[in-house]
């Protein structure tokens, strides 16, 4: 019963925004099918014209409403569209995520994408009012960095064989106590509290996600940003104030003053298996396309753009991994996609 009101509410609001929109063409535009011509009503103001500016209006009004409006729905994707519709109909989540990707890459909680520094031990979030959780990376071998959950009186590391530790103990999932309980369902590996905090990672795609319900809203800062659906304090620093440059940013939040923030060598070429950036974040061909209408790929296809490292694994390649988190950004959003099939 819920179900079906909440389809028919969305079919009344769709319903309606169309009859709006039918209104306003049938008014602009009216297509002929004998001359096979369109043709389009624009009335002037009522006021005197000098000799030959009409004309000269009539040009910009015919390229502002006919040509242009004719170019984008050429280029324009149906079910981008659709997508797009959808999400405004859909309330906002109660909870805010961000997302890490093989360590390498962040989607903070307001989604804005940010490159980690390699080789660093990182604070990613923590709750900064009552100190109940803290989520970090930290070295535990050469190039790799283990996640780990600081809760109360429990700490939690998940190691990148997929080995997890709770009080430096190996442990097989399920477990519980008091302050956590860690489940492992197919090849997720859920790390969560009573108050609100789930940590999800999937060592086989190399993602984790953080979770936070929304009656922590504002309560955590990090790397991962502040959870507020505020843009314009995405980059705190850990005394409270704002970074004035992402460089500043990363480096405070850093949990160890020797750590290597350059950048790896040369790059080599990427091979023609691995999809180039503007073929994932700008085509009209992409398989990710559909999603462009609800979350923006221009920072993704600009961070792509900046990284063009190779790797024998092509699934871990910078497009790939950003691909990757492009797609659970859009699940989050409503629009399911599937990686596309060079990264799968």
């Amino acid at each position: 019963m819920v179900s079906q009101q909440t389809v028919h509410w969305a079919e009344t609001r769709l319903a309606a925004a169309l009859v709006g929109i039918r209104r306003q063409l049938a008014y602009m535009y009216k297509f002929s099918k004998s001359s096979e011509e369109v043709r389009l009503r624009l009335p002037l103001p009522q006021t005197p014209w000098p000799k030959g500016s009409v004309s000269g209006v009539a040009e910009v009004l015919l390229e502002e409403f006919l040509l242009k409006p004719l170019l984008a729905l050429n280029s324009a994707s149906l079910t981008a569209e659709l997508y797009r519709i959808k999400r405004r109909l859909m309330d906002s989540p109660f909870n805010h995520q961000a997302i890490l990707v093989a360590d390498k890459f962040a989607v903070s909680f307001d989604g804005h994408l940010l490159e980690l520094p390699a080789s660093c031990d990182l604070i990613l979030a923590a709750d900064v009012q009552s100190n109940t959780f803290t989520i970090a990376l930290k070295a535990s071998r050469p190039k790799q960095r283990s996640l780990v959950v600081q809760l109360k009186n429990t700490t939690v590391i998940i190691h990148p064989n997929e080995q997890v530790e709770v009080d430096c103990r190996n442990i097989h999932p399920p477990f519980t106590n008091p302050d956590v309980a860690i489940m492992r369902e197919l090849n997720l590996l859920t790390v969560s509290n009573r108050r609100g905090l789930s940590v999800s990672c999937d060592p086989y795609l190399n993602v984790c996600s953080v979770m936070l319900d929304g009656w922590l809203h504002g309560m955590a800062s990090g790397l991962l940003g502040t959870n507020d659906n505020e843009a314009g304090n995405e980059y705190p620093l850990p005394d409270g104030s704002q970074a004035q440059s992402l460089a500043e940013f990363t480096d405070d939040w850093q949990a160890s003053s020797s750590c290597n923030t350059t950048r790896s060598g040369t790059c080599q070429k990427w091979t023609t298996v691995v999809p180039s950036c503007t073929l994932l974040f700008s085509s009209v061909t992409s398989p990710l396309s559909p999603c462009f209408r609800v979350i923006d790929p221009e920072q993704f296809l600009a961070v792509c753009e900046q990284r063009r490292c190779d790797s024998v694994d092509t699934s871990r390649t910078t497009p790939c991994r950003l691909a990757l988190a492009y797609v659970h950004l859009c699940h989050r959003n409503y629009v399911s996609l599937e990686l596309p099939i060079q990264c799968a």
